[in-house]
């Protein structure tokens, strides 16, 4: 899939955390510290409507880090796309899917958390490649 000549590649980093993939076709990829209170709540409101009634049905205690895994999927997927955070928000479903009347995700993506360290309690990370790609060893072992 893709100009195998062409090589593309998406980098994150944050709090000593460094994500890089490089692929024969679009990849986006992003890591993030768990947010704090404050901006956790900024961001929900500009979510997709489902996104925002899953994330506030869960306990407050577990928002955090369902939130970080909706928007580490999230931010994975715009750079797999090429706009980053230009591109509205609340425009496309990147949610946990586990209600029967949540919207699907994107059709020609796959978008898959990827596990951050023995731990995977402080940090979340997300990768994006376009559908039928085949997903790495470790994000395939996850699912």
């Amino acid at each position: 899939m893709g100009d195998q000549s062409t090589l593309h590649f998406s980098l994150s980093h944050c709090a000593g955390l460094s994500l890089f993939a490089v692929a024969g076709s679009p990849v986006g990829v992003d890591v993030e510290q768990l947010p704090d209170r404050e901006p956790m709540d900024k961001c929900i409101a500009r979510l997709h409507p489902m996104e925002r009634a899953e994330l506030t049905r869960v306990p407050y205690a577990e928002r955090p880090m369902r939130f970080c895994r909706l928007w580490t999927r999230k931010e994975a997927y715009l750079k797999a796309l090429g706009t980053g955070l230009n591109r509205e928000l609340g425009r496309d479903y990147l949610g946990d899917g586990r209600n029967g009347d949540s919207p699907k995700r994107p059709d020609d993506w796959t978008v898959l958390n990827l596990p951050c360290g023995p731990e995977d309690n402080t940090h979340a990370a997300a990768i994006a490649i376009p559908a039928g790609m085949r997903a790495p060893d470790a994000v395939r072992e996850l699912h």
